[in-house]
This record gives structure tokens, sequence and C-alpha cells, in this order.
């Protein structure tokens, strides 16, 4: 899901085609989404700096 669903979908709750409820799902979508990336860079950078720590040098040079 992207921004733009999000935004027709804001569209369309206004049209009255849709409702309040599935704009707060998408919402929590979006949200859950944004955490799982998060989580993902944050474990990538954890991985490097453990990879730098055993090389005593920087990985990303």
């Amino acid at each position: 899901m992207s921004r733009s669903t999000y935004q027709l979908m804001i569209r369309e709750f206004s049209a009255g085609t849709t409702s309040l409820t599935d704009i707060i799902q998408l919402e929590r979508q979006l949200l859950d989404y944004s955490l799982k990336k998060s989580e993902a860079v944050a474990g990538y950078n954890t991985l490097i700096a453990g990879l730098e720590k055993l090389v005593s040098t920087s990985v990303n040079k």
C-alpha cells in the first residue's frame, strides 16, 4: 500500500463511498509497514556494526 492509496481512500471517504473504519485500518497498515521498515534498518545497522567490530574497520568504505 502506498500514500497514493491512502489519498484515494481519503477522497472516497469525502465522497461517502468508504468508511472511517477503512481509513483507520489503512492508516494502521501504513504505520505497521513503516515500523517493520525501521526495524529492518536497525537490524541491518546492528549487523554492520558487529561486522565492523569483528574486522576493526568500516564495511561501507
